[in-house]
């Protein structure tokens, strides 16, 4: 899980320029696959499971923004269609969502962009009940806090409530300790930013509610 790494990345980093995940060369089956005719690889629901797996890989593994647009959207159809499916080349669909996140962060400077993935990490997250699916997903959907609230800054609240969640609900109960700890560290901080720049406390009180 890249928990840790997500919120690290996100406060001391500015957003626009960092990379969360690093691309390796991708071990892909289906060779020239762009080219290859769409029905003679629909023969089978794995294999077009497997199709979209290997397509929306080769995508992200090319890191320019238009690839990436072209994986953020096969690698999500991915998760769509082949929920509880096992591919050569990715293994569980569920770590299809490790690279979604990272394909949304080079495909462009909208911030609207991480509100649209969120928006689709809630609509899939009981796709597959499996517990590694739903930590997964909830994961990811640190990443979509990756963006400046224009007059309010870093929505620092915003992670709190989803890890306040998964807490509560115990749904990722190995995530327990990292979330906790990281709970803890971003309070302390945010805190510690508001009373190093507040000027006025009883006008400009800390705000601890998620924006």
């Amino acid at each position: 899980m890249r928990l840790l790494k997500y919120i690290f990345c996100f406060l001391f980093f500015q957003i626009a320029s960092v990379s969360f995940a690093q691309r390796s060369e991708p071990n892909l089956s289906i060779k020239a696959i762009d080219t290859t005719p769409l029905a003679l690889i629909l023969d089978s629901d794995q294999a077009y499971c497997s199709y979209l797996a290997d397509r929306g890989r080769r995508n992200y593994f090319e890191g320019y923004p238009e690839y990436s647009r072209r994986a953020y959207d096969t690698l999500k159809l991915l998760i769509e269609s082949c929920p509880n499916s096992i591919t050569p080349s990715l293994g569980a669909t569920w770590h299809a969502f490790g690279e979604i996140g990272t394909s949304v962060q080079d495909m462009s400077n909208d911030n609207n962009r991480w509100l649209e993935l969120k928006d689709w990490l809630k609509k899939v997250l009981y796709l597959n009940t499996d517990t590694l699916y739903y930590c997964a997903d909830a994961n990811e959907m640190f990443y979509t806090f990756n963006y400046i609230v224009p007059g309010k800054g870093q929505d620092v609240n915003g992670i709190i409530s989803l890890i306040d969640y998964l807490l509560t609900t115990n749904h990722c109960p190995e995530l327990k300790k990292d979330l906790t700890d990281t709970r803890i560290y971003l309070r302390t901080r945010q805190i510690q930013k508001w009373q190093d720049t507040v000027k006025d406390s009883v006008s400009t009180p800390l705000d601890t509610t998620e924006l």
